[in-house]
């Protein structure tokens, strides 16, 4: 076997996420991380069209820190805003098993 680098150099990472919901709806979720994977990862999510956040937070390791809800997170609807959260949990999960 040759001798590739397959894991990621130190240094910031960004992950983009465009999630549609079935009504249409489109949203960006970026993942801020740095890595080697610390205690933290951020997150923010908006609106694909006009760019306005709807949320944005970290998560510790160990919990949820921060979170921020802008008003425009009204435009989704409940089930909308349910299934980003779950979007968001998921995502987060990968990059935290980024752990060396």
């Amino acid at each position: 076997m040759s001798d590739v680098k397959t894991s990621l150099s130190e240094q910031y990472y960004i992950k983009h996420i465009l999630h549609t919901f079935k009504s249409e709806k489109s949203v960006l979720i970026e993942i801020m991380y740095y890595y080697p994977i610390g205690p933290q990862v951020s997150f923010e999510a908006s609106g694909w069209g006009h760019g306005q956040p709807l949320v944005k937070g970290i998560f510790y390791r160990d919990k949820i820190g921060e979170m921020t809800k802008y008003k425009e997170i009204t435009l989704l609807t409940p089930t909308e805003r349910r299934e980003l959260s779950y979007k968001i949990y998921e995502e987060v999960d990968k990059v935290l098993e980024l752990v060396e």
